[in-house]
């Protein structure tokens, strides 16, 4: 009980912020949600809050999503730099060829980070959610439910998180995207193990309908190199609050993969933002 109560902890300080709503409107008071929260923690919800817009759906209807502007506040895009790819195993870095099937070269080769929206970007519904890709800077590849083989650039990175950290949340073989397309390590076996655990207790999440989900509106570059890249990804909810969440990719396999948080977490921050000061913005026109 003791460590089903530290990761309880550690999820809600990290990703979670209060919700002082009426209690038939409140995820966190439906007697399932209690249950599974206490069984498994807070990590796949808040994966959830920040791509779901909860306030769009009226009283009554049932669903697992939590509210994107409940998200704790933190230091602002002005705020303290992250440390770059802090803690980032070798192990989990590497230039070998792709683990998860072969990738047709890609014409992009610019390592300099995009100071404006990158060129030729295109934007596809998955799940209500516009998601972007590129023909330089990939997807290159589609099988399986599986949008992979990213250029190792800048914008393949940041094309890359938006991909990867929209796709392992929403999409129904969740599974397989998150063992191809996160990397190894303890954050990805405890987000599996979590997320099945939630499943057993309230069945799979259902997707987002239209108008519920957040969209991306822009970035802001961390830190970068061939290797691995810090960013932030800006999401947009229907109201037009905004979200910063900071994500760690890696190359590996050939590839770009997010790194996970050791507990099972996307991001080492989540931030509502109130200035744009400091970031780029990006979205579907």
């Amino acid at each position: 009980m003791a460590t089903l109560r530290r990761a309880r902890d550690r999820s809600k300080d990290r990703n979670v912020g209060r919700m002082d709503r009426d209690p038939d409107q409140n995820p966190f008071t439906r007697t399932g949600f209690v249950l599974s929260a206490a069984l498994v923690g807070l990590v796949f919800m808040a994966a959830l809050a920040v791509i779901v817009d909860y306030n769009v759906r009226g009283p009554g209807q049932k669903q697992n999503y939590m509210n994107p502007s409940a998200a704790p506040r933190g230091p602002g895009p002005s705020g303290p730099r992250a440390t770059p790819y802090p803690d980032v195993p070798s192990s989990a870095i590497s230039t070998a060829g792709p683990s998860n099937g072969s990738c047709p070269s890609l014409d992009a080769k610019d390592q300099a980070i995009p100071a404006t929206a990158p060129a030729g970007i295109s934007w596809e519904m998955f799940r209500s959610v516009l998601l972007p890709s590129s023909d330089i800077g990939g997807p290159a590849v589609e099988d399986d439910g599986i949008s992979r083989c990213y250029a190792d650039t800048p914008t393949g990175a940041l094309v890359a998180a938006a991909q990867i950290t929209t796709r392992y949340v929403l999409s129904a073989g969740w599974e397989a995207v998150t063992r191809a397309q996160v990397a190894e390590g303890p954050g990805r076996d405890a987000y599996i193990d979590q997320r099945l655990a939630e499943e057993d207790v309230n069945g799979p999440a259902g997707a987002p309908e239209p108008g519920e989900a957040t969209q991306i509106a822009g970035f802001r570059f961390l830190d970068y190199n061939p290797t691995a890249a810090v960013l932030q990804l800006l999401r947009r909810s229907q109201n037009g609050g905004l979200v910063a969440t900071t994500h760690t990719m890696v190359w590996s396999g050939g590839d770009w993969k997010l790194r996970m948080e050791t507990d099972g977490s996307d991001s080492s921050t989540v931030q509502r933002v109130t200035s744009l000061s400091g970031f780029t913005m990006w979205a579907a026109s």
